[in-house]
């Protein structure tokens, strides 16, 4: 095999797909400008360069931020002291949007590789801004940007131990199943709903020619024992659930002395007051244009949202007896983590 004279900071990696025997699509992937380009194209393995990636503790000292604030004041000073940074990250995020054509190059952090990342330009552009949120879609992990992000928030930040038992809100989604892989006690349950018994598991799912049995479970009465997890994982659920207040006791009540209640939802940032959406047929009326539906993992029919939380949702997890409280957010151009519309709060149970 020839060896090429390319620079260090460039790197050969194999695509899942093979074009032929002796010619295959490869990445070459550099730096440019704290920005990794992805580039593919078939190349004829003979005359493969010998380069490999930097090391991924230094992609992530380069070109990625993770932020922990405790209250709508933190924010507030945080966005004053950084306004010209914020102001170009609002600049390279504009950048992307207008360069890109429907996609974005980068490294998985999930997949351990440079990829492309999918933009919908349908959805992305939200009341005049870019949502990034639910943007960025790995088509080889089937993880968005906020599912990537959490998977990156747990794997570098929380870092459960082989001995310690979590459980997260969720079981046919790829995150679950990539978790999974990597987390030996995890217990993962769907909301099946009354039609099941809580707390029993049933083979209704089946994922490639595999077939999974489901625990059915619901937030507001967990049927494990008091003090089970060291850690509990749930995201995007609580805004489905009116009574999410009691969902967040059943969540510090399984929670063993020190655990950690990890989890993502609908987050304003430029907001103290949660904001419940009007949910018109609660008042007599047959439909309004506020109503606000999510897609359902189990079904083609959507799961309607209640609330949207502002930072008040901080102290009411306080109130519950949880300590350390506080939103975490991710931003990385290497790992395409964009915007600040994916928020996760970390909350703690006290010893």
């Amino acid at each position: 095999m020839r060896r090429g004279n390319r620079a260090s900071d460039l790197s050969v990696n194999e695509s899942p797909k093979d074009t032929g025997i002796k010619r295959r699509i490869y990445y070459i992937s550099s730096f440019q400008n704290d920005i990794l380009q992805v580039h593919h194209f078939p190349i004829d393995i003979t005359i493969i360069y010998l380069v490999t990636l930097p090391p991924m503790s230094s992609m992530m000292n380069k070109s990625t931020e993770i932020v922990n604030i405790g209250s709508y004041s933190e924010y507030k000073k945080y966005i004053s002291d950084n306004k010209d940074i914020l102001c170009e990250r609002s600049r390279i995020e504009k950048d992307i949007y207008d360069k890109a054509k429907d996609r974005y190059n980068g490294f998985c952090y999930a997949c351990n590789k440079p990829r492309y990342f999918v933009i919908d330009f349908k959805t992305i552009v939200d009341k005049g801004f870019l949502n990034w949120r639910e943007q960025l879609y790995c088509p080889y992990c089937e993880l968005n940007n906020r599912m990537r992000a959490a998977y990156f928030l747990i794997r570098e930040t929380l870092k459960p131990a082989d001995n310690q038992t979590c459980y997260i809100t969720e079981q046919i989604s790829p995150l679950y199943f990539l978790l999974k892989k990597q987390i030996r006690n995890l217990t993962g349950s769907e909301h099946l709903g009354s039609k099941y018994s809580f707390g029993n598991s049933y083979w209704l799912y089946r994922r490639w020619t595999h077939l999974y049995r489901i625990r059915n479970e619901t937030l507001e009465s967990l049927s494990f024992r008091e003090s089970t997890f060291d850690y509990i994982f749930s995201f995007d659920v609580f805004e489905h659930i009116q009574n999410y207040q009691s969902s967040f006791m059943e969540c510090f009540r399984c929670l063993k002395s020190g655990g950690i209640l990890f989890f993502s939802v609908p987050f304003t940032l430029d907001s103290n007051a949660d904001r419940l959406l009007e949910i018109s047929w609660m008042e007599g009326k047959s439909e309004s244009s506020q109503l606000e539906y999510h897609a359902n993992p189990l079904s083609k029919q959507k799961c309607l949202c209640y609330h949207h939380f502002g930072w008040d949702l901080l102290s009411e997890l306080e109130r519950i007896g949880f300590q350390d409280v506080r939103a975490t957010f991710l931003w990385s151009t290497v790992y395409a983590h964009l915007g600040q519309g994916v928020v996760f709060i970390f909350a703690v149970r006290p010893i």
